[in-house]
């Protein structure tokens, strides 16, 4: 459906090799993941050859502005293009200082009085611009002045290209939401970039170079389910899940050995995952360390309600008392802003105590998104792998979620989790039969 998509809607606005591309990544697959080619051991090969795509190349050069057009976060269980990212930079800032920012930016490239005009030009076709395609122009500016450049749309469509010496691109997007990138490397390792979202939960991302020694596709479709393709060399990787999060645990090696890094490398953002960096599980073990007690629950949950209270009086007490001690109520406040149930007044009560404290750095953000403190199969894992004065503490929390009474040993609670996951896995069978 995908690849019928792609054809149908750009066949005329991809370039050839977008194609090829395409077509590389459906060919015949092994379904089996691989290493990536290693160095011969001849006593010519001293260095390991860089695996295909992660040669040094514009895309590299200019990432900073490739993921701030193309960045992807967590919406559930499944990835989604954060369109918050296209002006991130700009919140909390004048317009004054949003000039004065993008001025500078381009002076980098274009300095001196003769290119003042030009800059301010520049400035003023981002500002006017929307979002997508102000981000988009400032990835042009960042690849050079351009050869060529044309824009212009129709009421429901609207297109925006470029040539420089360095490279080549294109952006098309309409009024549904759909987008869609085309950027090409004009000089060695010649890569392009393919990047599609329909804004409904379909995404494609088309990697392709190194003279067809590199396809790599990545697919998620409307209802969830991730697909990936990577061709490297002679190594081929397959892999279908019905969530980019069962893909993640399935090939957790994969995702964050090869995938994941090939992406950032040529600019694309990709999501923190429970697995990604240290910092998450760092914060994963501050919030179990910091862990409100029951009482502290059910006090929290009486100040939440007495936030509906008529009188003035105790909405101030039960607002300064949420406020004064934050951190032991963060995540009963936001899940109760979440609450489709909460009624109004009160969600905008709690939000304006939220907005009143520091942002949450991302690793603590994404605990929170991904409730992993909660999460049965992750602090099983995380046992194994944190120090062994932190396993009491991990090892306490699995005993309140699951009521079972192992201690602290990662062996013993792995043995647990195995049984359970195979239990589940038979009911699920017995059902269908």
């Amino acid at each position: 459906m995908i690849e019928m998509w792609v054809k149908n809607k750009y066949f005329f606005t991809l370039p050839v090799f977008a194609v090829i591309a395409l077509s590389v990544c459906l060919a015949a697959s092994t379904g089996v993941e691989k290493k990536p080619a290693t160095a011969p051991t001849t006593s010519r090969a001293t260095t390991k050859p860089v695996e295909p795509g992660f040669e040094k190349g514009t895309f590299d050069k200019i990432a900073m502005h490739i993921g701030r057009l193309v960045k992807l976060n967590w919406k559930g269980e499944n990835l989604q293009l954060d369109r918050k990212n296209w002006t991130k930079d700009f919140e909390g800032k004048s317009k004054a200082e949003i000039v004065k920012m993008l001025d500078g930016e381009l002076k980098q490239r274009y300095p001196g009085p003769a290119s003042k005009n030009y800059r301010a030009g520049e400035v003023e076709r981002i500002l006017n611009s929307p979002p997508v395609e102000g981000a988009f122009i400032r990835l042009r500016t960042a690849a050079g002045r351009p050869k060529s450049a044309n824009a212009g749309g129709t009421m429901n469509m609207r297109h925006n290209a470029f040539t420089t010496t360095q490279l080549k691109g294109r952006l098309e997007y309409d009024r549904a939401g759909s987008i869609s990138v085309v950027l090409e490397e004009k000089s060695p390792p010649n890569r392009t970039i393919v990047f599609n979202d329909e804004g409904d939960g379909t995404l494609m991302i088309v990697l392709s170079g190194n003279r067809g020694k590199l396809s790599l596709e990545v697919k998620q479709s409307r209802d969830g389910s991730f697909y990936v393709k990577h061709v490297s060399g002679k190594d081929v990787f397959t892999g279908e899940e019905n969530s980019f999060q069962a893909f993640h645990a399935r090939h957790r090696r994969y995702v964050e050995g090869r995938l994941f890094p090939l992406l950032k490398h040529v600019g694309v953002i990709t999501p923190l995952t429970s697995y990604s960096a240290a910092e998450v599980k760092k914060a994963t073990l501050a919030r179990l360390r910091n862990r409100p007690t029951p009482e502290k629950i059910a006090q929290g949950q009486r100040l939440i309600e007495q936030l509906n209270s008529n009188l003035y009086k105790k909405r101030q007490e039960a607002g300064k008392a949420l406020a004064g001690d934050f951190e032991s109520y963060r995540d009963l406040i936001t899940r109760t802003i979440r609450n489709p149930s909460t009624p109004p007044e009160t969600a905008s009560r709690l939000k304006t105590i939220v907005k009143a404290k520091p942002k949450q750095k991302p690793a603590d953000e994404f605990v929170t998104a991904q409730k992993l403190t909660a999460n049965v199969g992750y602090l099983v894992d995380l046992l194994g792998e944190v120090k062994p004065s932190d396993r009491a503490i991990i090892a306490k929390a699995l005993q309140q979620l699951t009521k079972q009474e192992i201690g602290p040993d990662p062996a013993k609670w792995k043995k647990w989790w195995s049984k359970k996951q195979a239990g589940k896995s038979t009911t699920k069978t017995g059902k269908q039969k």
